[in-house]
Formats: C-alpha cells, structure tokens, sequence
C-alpha cells in the first residue's frame, strides 16, 4: 500500500510538468487554500428566567455559518456538535414563554457575545413565562354568561407614540369563564361588549348589558391599567348591569353597487360593539341596529368599490331614552388630498423612479387621536402624474415633512391654515384642495457622536422642533471603545431652535410626547442657514421603563 501512494507520489509532479505547469506552483496553490475552521461542542442550558428552573422540551436554535437546532433534556441541557469556530447566536422558544429578546426593556439582560472558541463553550439561554388574564363574566343576576366576547389592549410605544393595540380577543364558556393567556409583561386593559339580554316576551322592550372596562368604566380613560408580570396570572370579573336597550334605524344613501355596505356601532374610543342583530338592506338603503344602552354612539358605514377607493359616513348618535328612527346618511368618498411641493430653485428637478413618479418628499399625516396611531404616506397617481394622501378618514392630523437629498422644510400650508402650527382637519365628503409644501435648500446638518469613555456603542438623539406639530427626528451616535468616535449619520434640518435629549434607548419611550420629555435634562440649539453641527452627547438611560 505505501508502494502504490509512493507512485502516486510520483505520478501526479510528472502530469503537471508534462502540462507546462511547475511543481512549484502546485505547491504555492495547496499553500494558500483555505484552512477549514476549527471544529467544537456547544452545550448549555435554557433556564426560567422568573425561577431560574431549568426548562425542558426548549427548541433550541443556533445561528451562525452552519445553523442547528435542538430540543433541550428533562435537565433543560442541550448539546450541539462540530460547530465551526467563531461567532453563534443562541436562541430558545417554548409555547407559553418569552425569549429575553421579546421582553419588555427591564426584563432584558446584557447579552454576552456568543463565541465557540477554544475556551468554554458553556451558555445560558433564558426564557420567561407568559402571563394571562381569566376571569368571568355574569349577567346582571349573576348567572354566567356565555359566548360574552373579551378583548385585551396592550399598550406600546409606536413612533414615540403611547398606543393601545388590540393583543387578543375569546369568548366567555358555558361557565361564563374566559382564558387569554400568552401575553408579555406590559400593561394592559380588558374590555367585556355588552349583549342583548334574552326577553320576556317578543313584545318586551328589549334589555342589554352595557359594555365595560374592567373594573366597571364605560369608557376607556377610566378602565384600571393591569401590569402584568411575568408569570403572573390577573383576575378580572365582569358584572354587566342590565339596562334599557334602543333602537336605531335609518336610511342610507351614496354607496357604490359593486360592493356591500357594512355596518357598525362604536363607542367614543372607536370601540366596536355588538349589540344584538345589525341589519343592512342595500337594496333598499335601510338599516337596523335592534338595541343598544342609552349614551352616544357612533354609527360608522363603510363600501369599498373594489377598485381601492373607500365610502363611508360616520355619525354620532345621542340616545336619550328613545329610538332614533328615520336616520338620514349619506356615503362619501373618503378624502383624496393632492400635494403639491415646490422645491427650492437651486435644486434639480427631482429624477424620475419607476412608474413615472419624481422622488420629491417623505410627507406623512398622523392622526392626533392620542389613543389610535394611524398615519397615511404620499401615494403616486401615475394617470394625473401627481402626489396624493388617498383614503383619508376624518379627523385630525399632523402633518410632518422630511426633505429629500439637501432639501428641508420651509412651509406647509392648507388654503390659508399653517399645517406647521395647526392640525389639518379633514372631513368626510366634498372634495379637497392641495396641501402645498415650500422647500429650501440652505438646510443645516447635524450630527452626533458620543462622549468619550462610552461604554456602549449607540445612542440615540431626540431632536424636538420649537413647534409642536411637527414630529420629533431620532439621530443615532455612535462609539467604540473609550476614544472619540467619528459622528453617525447627518440629519438634515431646516433653520430654526430644537431642544436635544440623548437617550441609551428609546425602547418604550414616549418621546413624541412633550410632557415626558420634560423630566429629562436636554439642551437647546439654534441652527443658522448652511450650519453643520457636531454635537457630543452623554446618553441617559430613560426613567421608570
């Protein structure tokens, strides 16, 4: 066997000299291939971060050049091996719990870089238990209620914004017991609808159980905030009281053939209701909602052509103790603002993207319901070679403007309103005049970088307009070790006075509102014509989050 690899040995020199190729190169070229990386064993164990209990049945995932996955023991150990050396990241899920990156800010724990090296490659992967809220829902009697449907609203941080989104929703069962489980520590409230209650007799004024908030609160505003934490499961009761149910009926008119007309009763929070049986005839424009408590109710149509364009009528209702019968409404296109931007003379006409559109502005209305985050982006219309924020609901709106290459804002104007110190109102029907924006070109630029002897590598820069119509702009800072670092990315601004805040995160951070930045410390600028500013930040870490 030696003999035959000596002439192998032998053989293959003597092909590549009769090919015109040298034994030297063939040496230099297995020279330079490339080293296979050397090879490791990563073991570790996925632990309950509440209780520090070891978590069994985890599915474990590595990522990294050559991904695996695998499922923890009883001990909540798990092992993969021939892992290429170098940087991994280890991550765990198990139904009912939360990995460390899906948690609030203050559950989170400084990640250590994942390595397999030489040294240990021992890790702890951390999860944590859900909570959830149960309870039960009776009738004013106190008997169950079954099929009573519950929702739960989390509140979270959009944009700097404070929001409440819908994270789940049941349906209470012969018990009158209701379940949601699988929620992340947070805050939340919980919202039981009402029902019509069953009567006497076809004749009988017809009984509902008004909707509530838990603890007892018909509207938002007062509904108690439930923090849970994690693991932790939160009672909430509902006792819904019995009350006179009215009718309300109407005609309607305006809505496209193509589509059908939905109908629905909302509270002051935009909160839908379902109260007993909601009758839409098309054909004939007329409409029933059998029963609902007294209060005032919003009656919301809505039809879509099926081309992309919305119909709808919104209409506040007061019932005072009697039917509101022979309800006049009428469906209307909903809003189609056209914008028009004026681009300051020394810029270049804008280039065209794909469609014909000319990149001009990033332009976003933002309604002002403190409660609802909802916002339009500009949309092309390639047949009217024109901008436009299509399908606007009514309401109230910010308008914030964002320049585009060297351009910053001037002015925004609707008619005669300043959309820099005022909310564009829009209401439903009729058409719209333009918004018209005024750009200019001599912006001044800021940028940030952090103090030296930072020991993190991002900051985050708030930077807030005198006016309080106009969104704030988040800049980045950036840093490396403890020596002065280069700035991060410039932002373009236009002139005028802002107020800087630095921030280490702006997880869960309600920026966008003026009344909590003021508890932390900030310095004002004033940026002249052409100015660039570079600003050394010290970032602090946000309170109570």
């Amino acid at each position: 066997m030696r003999g035959a690899q000596y002439l192998v040995g032998l053989i293959i020199p003597a092909l590549f000299a009769s090919s015109g190729y040298s034994q030297q190169w063939f040496v230099q070229g297995t020279r330079n291939l490339p080293r296979e990386a050397p090879r490791h064993t990563i073991t570790g164990t996925v632990y309950n971060g509440l209780t520090g209990e070891p978590v069994r049945r985890a599915l474990v995932r590595m990522w990294g050049p050559q991904p695996a996955t695998v499922l923890t023991g009883v001990d909540g150990r798990f092992e993969i091996e021939d892992v290429p050396e170098g940087p991994i990241n280890l991550t765990a899920t198990k139904p009912g719990f939360f990995d460390a990156q899906s948690m609030p800010r203050q559950w989170k724990q400084k990640l250590e870089a994942q390595v397999a090296g030489p040294g240990s490659n021992d890790f702890r992967v951390l999860l944590y238990p859900a909570g959830r809220i149960t309870g039960q829902v009776s009738d004013p009697d106190g008997d169950p209620v079954e099929q009573a449907q519950v929702q739960v609203f989390a509140e979270q941080i959009t944009n700097g914004h404070k929001v409440w989104q819908q994270r789940s929703s049941t349906s209470s069962d012969d018990d009158g017991q209701y379940r949601i489980g699988n929620l992340v520590p947070g805050r939340y409230i919980v919202y039981a609808m009402g029902h019509v209650l069953p009567g006497l007799s076809l004749d009988a004024p017809k009984q509902v159980s008004a909707p509530l908030y838990y603890p007892d609160a018909r509207d938002r505003t007062s509904a108690q905030r439930i923090d849970i934490q994690p693991g932790q499961e939160f009672r909430a009761d509902f006792h819904l009281r019995a009350e006179r149910g009215f009718r309300i009926s109407g005609t309607f008119t305006g809505a496209p053939a193509t589509s059908g007309v939905s109908l629905s009763i909302q509270n002051e929070n935009g909160q839908i209701l379902s109260f007993g049986n909601i009758n839409v005839d098309q054909s004939h424009g007329r409409f029933v909602v059998t029963a609902v408590p007294a209060g005032t109710w919003t009656v919301k149509l809505f039809a879509n052509d099926n081309t992309g364009h919305f119909y709808q009528v919104r209409q506040d209702v007061a019932v005072n103790g009697s039917d509101v019968d022979n309800l006049p409404l009428v469906l209307h296109p909903s809003v189609s603002i056209p914008v028009v931007v004026n681009h300051a003379s020394t810029q270049p006409e804008p280039e065209l993207q794909p469609g014909g559109a000319r990149r001009i502005v990033n332009a976003t209305l933002t309604a002002a319901d403190p409660l609802i985050f909802q916002q339009h982006g500009m949309v092309w219309h390639p047949e009217r070679e024109a901008w436009f924020f299509d399908n606007v609901e009514e309401g109230r709106y910010k308008l914030d403007v964002q320049g585009w290459r060297d351009e910053c804002l001037d002015s925004a104007s609707y008619g005669n309103i300043d959309l820099l110190r005022n909310y564009l109102v829009v209401s439903s029907g009729g058409t719209s005049g333009p918004i018209t924006i005024d750009m200019r070109s001599d912006c001044a630029t800021l940028t940030a970088r952090m103090a030296p002897g930072a020991d993190q590598a991002l900051a985050f820069v708030v930077v807030v307009p005198t006016s309080s119509f106009s969104e704030p702009k988040v800049l980045q800072a950036v840093a490396q070790g403890r020596l002065p670092q280069p700035a991060g990315p410039a932002l373009t601004l236009s002139p005028g006075t802002y107020q800087v805040y630095a921030f280490t995160t702006l997880e869960d951070l309600e920026y966008a509102n003026p009344e909590v930045l003021r508890e932390y410390p900030n310095q004002t600028i004033d940026l002249s014509p052409g100015q660039k500013l570079e600003l050394t930040v010290d970032p602090i870490e946000p309170k109570g989050q």
